[in-house]
C-alpha cells in the first residue's frame, strides 16, 4: 500500500493559489481507494470537475458514456487487468484531445517503459504533496 503525504483533514484548509481558470474535467483512474478519495478532493476544491474510476475498464466505460469533454486523464500506471499505458491508449483513440498525466509509485518500471516509448512529458511520482499534484495538472493541461 502506498504512503500518501496528505491527510484528509489538512487538505480542506491547505488549498493555495488561484482556482482553475476554467472548469476542466479530469478523469482520475487508480485502484487505490486512498488516491481515489484524496486526489479528487484536492482537484475539486481547485475548481476542476472530477470523474473517478477504480480501474481501466471502468475508465473506458466512463469515457464512452460521459457526454462532455475530458480534458485530462490522470492515471496510475500499475493496476490490475489494464495498466495506465493501455488506458491512455484507448482513451486517446476515442478522445484524441485528452491530455494524459501518468502517476506511479514504481519509478523503475516507468523508466524502462519510458525508454521504450520515447520521452514521457507528464509523470507524477507517488507519493506526492498537494502542490506537486496541482503543478503537474496545470502543466499537463497547458501542454
Amino acid at each position: 500500500m502506498m504512503t500518501v503525504e496528505l491527510e484528509c483533514p489538512s487538505v480542506a484548509g491547505s488549498v493555495t493559489g488561484p482556482p482553475a481558470e476554467r472548469r476542466d474535467t479530469i478523469l482520475v483512474v487508480d485502484d487505490e481507494e486512498t488516491i481515489r478519495y484524496i486526489v479528487p478532493l484536492i482537484l475539486e476544491r481547485r475548481g476542476y470537475r472530477v470523474l473517478i474510476a477504480r480501474d481501466g475498464m471502468q475508465a473506458l466505460r466512463i469515457c464512452s458514456e460521459f457526454p462532455g469533454h475530458i480534458d485530462l486523464l490522470l492515471t496510475d500506471l500499475m493496476m490490475p487487468r489494464m495498466n495506465g499505458w493501455d488506458v491512455a491508449r484507448f482513451v486517446k483513440r476515442d478522445r484524441p484531445a485528452t491530455k494524459v498525466l501518468y502517476m506511479s509509485g514504481y519509478a523503475e518500471s516507468v523508466l524502462s517503459r519510458q525508454e521504450a516509448c520515447g520521452a514521457m512529458a507528464h509523470f507524477l511520482k507517488k507519493p506526492f504533496p498537494e502542490e506537486v499534484l496541482l503543478a503537474k495538472v496545470r502543466e499537463a493541461l497547458a501542454a
